[in-house]
């Protein structure tokens, strides 16, 4: 009731209290009367208004009971500890439990372990805020299957402002869930299969802007990827081809959905320049932007092959017949590849989904298996080991061969990349229908719910590469026995002559010594040039000997560069000090180098510099060392304030038997500065000279810092 309204009763007090207080007359009585009158009336009609507030609260009450028994969505309702108050059927339904398994118990029990604390942690805020919205749980039903919700909720407050209870719906999204699931696994495997596949991929904007480009394509190139987005796609063009660029892209465009090819020479980054074969369609995007993707072909060998072909087609009338045979192979070649070429573009219409186009046309054998090595999947790239995919799919690797060497290793290989989720690399040798073949596989594992689900295998036909490789040792070994036996030769021929120089020497000089002043001025001249001339040859086979002991890298050890230039000082001191020569020097690094060939080699290099002086100048020599950290290598130099020499000698003087001056300037016989580059070149260095003619010189040479 209202607040200020008296009862009857309290009426009825009010009047015997006054009247034994004897101070009430008949008008107050009256008065009374007509206020316990109104009380009265305004009593019956608050008792009207509560009996129809109570109806309306009970019709309220049957419509949300009706509403909650009646819902599709599950609802409940928890206390302020998280214990379920009510359920409604649905709820029920979806969870598979019985009403009184469910109230009482705390929300938790039916929640997997990893969503119990969220839960507690979020229902603290539930209770701070009066509302939840959009939480996502997973909840264990009563058979044990795993569904994911997302429930919203109020809470309810007594009339004195504390917790009653809560108001909570949910709806079902396990399906969404998995959906999404599997689309970020499609997603990953095409970009594998995009960043990793051995062909140039690229996706390009109107204005010829690249999008993307997969890792292959970057790096045959000599980009890496991050160099080329957002780059014009002009940049890996040649000069004379961009026009064409432009124009293909812009026909692409006009022609949506429709497949282009064109032949166009694109550049790499060191300046080298390849042929490709490009297959490119335009696509609309959701958003309604068009983006153009190509598909590169390397064809550089096939265009150089038909410039030989061009070349020499007049030069070979006499072998017609034969050339004719060999151009019909090659063009069965070129007709299947053509052919082949056609049935992808065929497969790419036909396919909207990216993975499954790139894997059915890509040349590599691409294939999945399961955690027990079962094909799941073979693309016709297994039609290069003359086996079908049809006949492949469900089979392990020992019903197709049998389980010894290769296979073997393969199995090996593949039970480790399931266990330890490491990928593996590969190279193995496969006698198929076509002969023996040689593929370098990739084994990569495929994860499903943080777990290796399956194995995903690419194998790339390497046979072409192995048969290089096999010709390349071949003619390695024949250069290696061709130069063992010239230096044998060197070495034979030059310790051969010895003795007869010898003798000669000695015979002249004898007669010299006998007959010297004897005979007439000519007989003396003649002498002195047989003496002298000996003397040369004698000088000049030992320094033949010394080029050809310079052949082959022995004895490589951590070398202290600095012991090293003390020792060739040593060997030149009687030099230095009879030339007055100011050598200075920096602290010198160890290396791993041969330590004598490294005497020689500063040796050579620094009594050059004594030798080739100025008139009545002393010579001043300064010796220098720096690192070069991105080619990994020191660079030494020797620089002089000798004569010089011009330019167009630098690399002349490097040559055997080379010289720039008579014999009557400067003794020697050439051979010092060849010794020089082959001890440089066989730590795996190079060595140059820059000068200018009577402003000195500068000698470089490089060691690698490991080699």
């Amino acid at each position: 009731m209202k607040t200020g309204i008296k009862t009857k009763e309290q009426l009825i007090c009010d009047l015997e209290r006054a009247l034994q207080d004897g101070n009430v007359e008949l008008e107050q009585i009256a008065e009374y009367v007509v206020r316990l009158s109104k009380n009265n009336e305004k009593l019956r009609n608050e008792i009207k208004e509560y009996k129809r507030t109570e109806n309306a609260l009970r019709e309220s009450e049957e419509r949300f009971r009706l509403l909650y028994e009646n819902s599709p969505l599950p609802y409940q309702s928890l206390d302020c500890n998280g214990n379920f108050i009510e359920v409604n059927q649905a709820f029920l339904d979806a969870m598979g439990y019985a009403k009184e398994e469910i109230i009482g118990h705390p929300f938790t029990d039916i929640m997997t372990p990893e969503c119990t604390y969220t839960f507690k942690k979020r229902f603290k805020r539930f209770n701070e805020l009066g509302y939840m919205r959009k939480s996502e749980f997973k909840l264990l039903c009563k058979d044990n299957a795993q569904i994911t919700i997302l429930i919203d909720g109020n809470i309810e407050y007594a009339a004195d402002g504390t917790f009653k209870q809560t108001h909570c719906v949910w709806i079902d999204i396990t399906d969404r869930k998995q959906w999404e699931e599997a689309l970020i696994e499609s997603e990953d495997r095409y970009r594998f299969l995009y960043d990793h596949n051995p062909s140039m991929y690229f996706t390009v904007d109107c204005e010829a802007v690249i999008l993307s480009v997969n890792k292959f394509g970057a790096e045959q190139l000599g980009f890496t990827v991050h160099e080329l987005v957002g780059q014009s796609v002009l940049k890996v063009f040649h000069e004379e081809d961009k026009k064409a660029a432009i124009l293909n892209i812009k026909r692409c465009v006009k022609n949506i959905g429709q497949l282009f090819h064109w032949e166009l020479r694109k550049v790499r980054r060191d300046g080298s320049m390849i042929w490709v074969k490009e297959t490119a369609r335009a696509v609309k995007e959701t958003d309604g932007k068009i983006t153009i993707l190509i598909v590169c072909e390397d064809i550089t060998e096939l265009k150089e092959l038909e410039s030989i072909l061009r070349e020499t087609q007049d030069t070979l009338e006499l072998k017609v017949h034969e050339r004719t045979k060999e151009l019909s192979r090659c063009n069965i070649r070129l007709e299947s590849d053509i052919n082949e070429i056609k049935r992808i573009e065929r497969a790419l219409r036909e396919s909207e989904e990216k993975f499954r186009a790139l894997a059915e046309n890509s040349p590599d054998v691409i294939s999945r298996l399961d955690k027990e090595l079962r094909y799941k999947y073979v693309n016709h790239g297994s039609k290069t080991l003359g086996l079908s995919s049809e006949n492949l799919i469900g089979k392990k690797i020992e019903d197709i061969t049998p389980l010894n060497g290769i296979a073997k290793i393969w199995m090996e290989n593949a039970r480790k990349v399931l266990k330890t989720g490491e990928i593996q690399e590969m190279e193995y040798e496969f006698h198929s229908i076509h002969g023996l073949k040689f593929f370098h596989s990739y084994m990569v594992p495929e994860y499903d719910g943080g777990e290796i689900d399956s194995l995903l295998v690419i194998s790339h036909d390497v046979t072409q590469r192995r048969q290089l490789e096999e010709e390349l040792k071949e003619t390695v070994k024949e250069l290696r026995h061709s130069n063992e036996e010239l230096r044998q030769f060197a070495y034979v021929a030059s310790h051969d002559l010895q003795e007869p120089l010898r003798t000669i020497t000695s015979f002249t000089q004898l007669i010299e010594r006998r007959y010297k002043d004897k005979l007439d001025l000519d007989a003396d001249e003649f002498i002195e040039y047989i003496v002298d001339a000996a003397k040369r040859m004698q000088t000049l086979i030992n320094d033949l000997l010394n080029y050809s002991r310079v052949a082959t890298k022995k004895g490589f050890e951590l070398t202290d560069m600095g012991y090293v230039l003390k020792s060739a000082l040593n060997n030149l001191n009687t030099s230095i000090y009879e030339n007055n020569a100011e050598i200075t020097y920096e602290n010198l690094p160890k290396i791993m180098a041969e330590p004598g060939q490294m005497i020689q080699l500063f040796q050579n290099l620094i009594g050059n510099a004594i030798k080739f002086r100025k008139p009545e100048v002393p010579p001043k020599i300064n010796i220098k060392v720096c690192k070069d950290r991105n080619k990994e290598e020191y660079i030494f130099s020797i620089q002089d304030n000798g004569i010089g020499m011009e330019k167009q000698y630098a690399e002349r003087i490097f040559t055997i038997f080379q010289r720039l001056h008579t014999k009557e300037e400067y003794e020697g016989t050439g051979i010092g500065l060849a010794i020089s580059k082959k001890v440089v070149e066989l730590h795996g260095g190079r060595i140059w000279v820059e000068s200018k003619l009577e402003r000195g010189s500068t000698f470089y040479f490089t060691i690698p810092f490991k080699f």
